[in-house]
């Protein structure tokens, strides 16, 4: 059997608003939007550099309960913004689902 490479998690491209919180930094806060999402992580892009296992708080402006990550990797892009891997604490399968909307 052949190893497995790439992710074993399906990513979404989705753009949203979210806001980031350093746990180990409380200066660093910072409104970003998602590259792409799964149920167990995210790519956001960012302003501030961030550092790998980095914990932080995530929180979408669609109204979703904040979520703890750890952050996985951080890349700077040509653009001047920097892209963040994220690492969530617990599955968020609610990443597109508007606030208040069940089902």
């Amino acid at each position: 059997m052949a190893p497995q490479s790439g992710r074993v998690e399906k990513r979404f491209l989705f753009t949203a608003s979210v806001r980031i919180a350093s746990l180990d930094r409380p200066w660093l806060v910072e409104s970003a939007m998602t590259e792409n999402v799964s149920l167990f992580g995210a790519r956001i892009l960012v302003k501030d550099r961030w550092r790998p296992e980095e914990r932080a708080i995530i929180e979408s402006q669609a109204g979703l309960d904040p979520c703890q990550a750890r952050v996985v990797y951080c890349q700077q892009l040509n653009t001047g913004a920097t892209a963040v891997g994220l690492r969530l604490a617990r599955k968020c399968a609610d990443w597109m689902r508007p606030k208040g909307r069940m089902g």
